[in-house]
């Protein structure tokens, strides 16, 4: 059987250098949402939507289940929670020898915060998620059949690379994206999300090119380097990922506004970081007094606060779980469903 194209992708972007499906797909009434991670020549990163019609003879080694379990259950767990803890600063280890210090590879700069687009997602609700365990389970051959009528939409580009994006790797609940390339000089990696495009963390080895990024599961990042024997490893999973997800899209809506320098100014950042526990915790104490009529309304001070949650678009965040951009599903947390009501007014208003 001969090879034909499914789809093809004819954006004005430079030269490709890597490619990678996510491991995570979505689908509902035999339709398929496929993500699919493109690096480019330039440094850029574009992210698509790939829709494939599901049928009997597509080979997949997948399981159904009903709610998207290995993506939101640690959520909900998180969410429950009152305290927010901010991300512990040293979350590198490096080995081989040497006794250096590895908190030093950190680097968080957003003066540098890559720039990003986005196009709007389509919000329809789906009951089911499949797997894929390799590339190689998925059925490309045959012609168009199978696959979508519509072509790839361009969900995201970001761009955190002066050279060529040559090394790609994505989280098995489909949330983070490791970013390098082998021509760095100074061994940089980035991590984003896939949630909403925004810059995670950011490390400088110093080893070189990357010649390798692997997911450790659920605990962090692998990355190896062309200069060096040493394998670094970024701890940051699920975990790590919720506690750092309301900074880094603030740091990265506040220099779309023009406002850079987050990390210069440690109250703001450590607003940023601790109002969801400050909402929650205001919110908890004036309930009960509004339930009894005790107080007729909330206190200005949560009014201020839901304002500045408004101004910051935290709403998204805290009131819906988290899942990968090309997923349609919107799953609500009942613990902030006030604020979304909240919100919603005063958009409406």
């Amino acid at each position: 059987l001969a090879w034909s194209p499914v789809y093809t992708i004819a954006e004005d972007k430079a030269p490709l250098t890597a490619a990678l499906w996510s491991p995570v797909v979505f689908g509902e009434n035999n339709e398929l949402s496929h993500m699919l991670v493109l690096g480019h020549r330039d440094g850029e990163v574009s992210l698509y939507r790939v829709m494939q019609h599901a049928s009997s003879s597509t080979r997949y080694n997948t399981q159904e289940v009903d709610e998207l379990d290995d993506v939101t259950e640690e959520c909900e767990r998180l969410h429950s929670e009152d305290i927010v803890y901010p991300m512990d600063e040293d979350l590198l280890y490096s080995g081989g020898a040497g006794g250096e210090d590895p908190s030093r590879y950190l680097h968080h700069d957003p003066n540098d915060s890559p720039s990003c687009s986005s196009s709007s997602t389509a919000r329809a609700s789906t009951r089911h998620m499949h797997r894929i365990n390799s590339d190689s389970d998925r059925s490309l051959c045959g012609g168009e059949e199978g696959w979508g009528v519509s072509a790839p939409q361009l969900l995201l580009s970001f761009k955190g690379h002066q050279s060529p994006v040559t090394s790609l790797a994505i989280t098995n609940n489909g949330l983070m994206l490791a970013t390098g390339s082998i021509r760095s000089e100074n061994g940089l990696v980035n991590v984003w999300s896939l949630q909403n495009g925004s810059l995670l963390q950011t490390l400088l080895g110093g080893g070189g090119g990357i010649t390798g990024l692997v997911w450790a599961g659920g605990y962090g990042v692998v990355i190896c380097q062309n200069n060096t024997q040493k394998v670094l490893l970024l701890r940051l999973g699920t975990a790590e990922y919720e506690n750092i997800k309301m900074v880094a899209w603030c740091r990265q809506l506040l220099h779309s506004w023009g406002l850079a320098g987050l990390q210069h100014t440690p109250a703001l950042r450590g607003l940023c970081t601790h109002l969801p526990q400050l909402l929650h915790k205001q919110y908890s104490m004036e309930k009960t007094a509004v339930s009894n009529s005790e107080q007729l309304v909330h206190s200005v001070f949560l009014q201020q606060l839901v304002s500045l949650s408004l101004l910051l678009q935290l709403d998204h965040l805290l009131c819906l779980r988290s899942k990968p951009l090309h997923c349609p599903l919107q799953l609500t947390v009942t613990e902030w469903s006030w604020l979304e009501k909240g919100c919603m007014c005063v958009r409406v208003a």
